[in-house]
């Protein structure tokens, strides 16, 4: 009876949850989730986007599957920035931001230092003639 009742309570004791088995399992699988996020959003937003610097502003087309179309005139920016994280200093790449109106603003982001630093050029040099 009493060895009858030790192979009972090692059986319940087997099926019990056990959650720091169940949080190391689930490790990879995020992990994994969030590369496969990270890359796919990338790769969407590099390839759904098209900037132009027109006479009079800069022309924004983003989308894959809809388009969105945005128009900044020249004399509505109030700044244009590139700001890097520690990967982006890593990898040479970065997102510009081009402000334009108190809380609007474009950002256009996974580009590279360099792409970036020359629209902030020519953008700018065509905001300071705007105005």
């Amino acid at each position: 009876s009493s060895a009858a009742s030790d192979v009972y309570k090692r059986q319940v004791m087997d099926r019990t949850f056990n959650w720091f088995t169940f949080l190391a399992s689930m490790i990879p699988a995020v992990l994994m989730g969030s590369v496969v996020y990270g890359v796919g959003s990338a790769f969407s937003t590099m390839r759904s986007l098209k900037l132009e610097l027109r006479k009079n502003g800069v022309e924004l087309e983003r989308g894959l599957v809809v388009n969105r179309e945005s128009f900044i005139p020249y004399e509505n920016i109030l700044t244009v920035s590139v700001k890097q994280g520690i990967f982006g200093r890593l990898f040479r790449y970065g997102k510009l931001i081009i402000d334009y109106g108190g809380r609007d603003q474009e950002t256009i982001d996974y580009i590279s230092v360099q792409a970036a630093d020359r629209l902030k050029r020519n953008i700018s040099s065509e905001v300071n003639y705007a105005s």
